[in-house]
């Protein structure tokens, strides 16, 4: 199996750029996500008790954790409400995942190993591109999240495999085992201001 930068290089042989051009291309698009990251740079905006509150039960086989956080996130920064989304996941070599991605059409919300970034098509219709145009909100962890980001990982990849159903009634979906008692965090405390 290839590296990603052996992949790299193989379809780099296919293009026609210099390397003049490619270091231009690279550099202004390593410039828009600098750019991204410093006009959308925010905190997590829901408490662990929020969180805990809107993931412990599903009413649809495709409600993972992750997409109803990331509904919240998307009806928070005024995207759009609850849509139907499609999931995708980035794996590193030692096939574990290093990012989950929920798309639906006008917006994806992308949970990395540091951080989660909302992105808005603006109504442009059709899946919602990860390009730093497109980012509403860039966000790192709380902290309580993210020791669970791993099992919330592997119940997106699960979800994926069940056919999509509305259950009759609720359904147990993440129970947050492990988790201390709500403390605040610095980002919990400006909450309740």
């Amino acid at each position: 199996m290839q590296s990603t930068v052996e992949q790299f290089r193989e379809f780099l042989k296919t293009c026609s750029f210099s390397k003049e051009e490619l270091r231009e291309i690279v550099k202004k698009h390593a410039n828009d996500w600098d750019l991204a990251r410093k006009e959308s740079a925010g905190t997590f905006p829901f408490t662990q008790d929020q969180v805990q509150g809107m993931t412990g039960e599903k009413n649809h086989s495709w409600l993972h954790p992750l997409t109803q956080i990331s509904h919240a996130l998307l009806r928070h920064f005024g995207v759009v409400d609850d849509p139907f989304m499609l999931l995708s996941n980035t794996k590193s070599p030692d096939d574990t995942i290093d990012k989950t991605g929920c798309h639906c059409f006008y917006a994806t919300v992308t949970f990395g190993k540091d951080e989660i970034i909302v992105y808005d098509n603006y109504g442009m219709g059709g899946m919602c591109p990860e390009a730093p145009e497109f980012v509403t909100a860039i966000m790192p962890y709380p902290e309580w999240l993210l020791p669970h980001m791993p099992a919330l990982h592997q119940m997106a990849v699960e979800a994926m495999a069940v056919p999509v159903a509305e259950y009759p009634a609720p359904v147990p979906n993440y129970t947050w085992s492990g988790l201390p008692a709500p403390k605040k965090a610095p980002q919990d405390a400006a909450l309740e201001l």
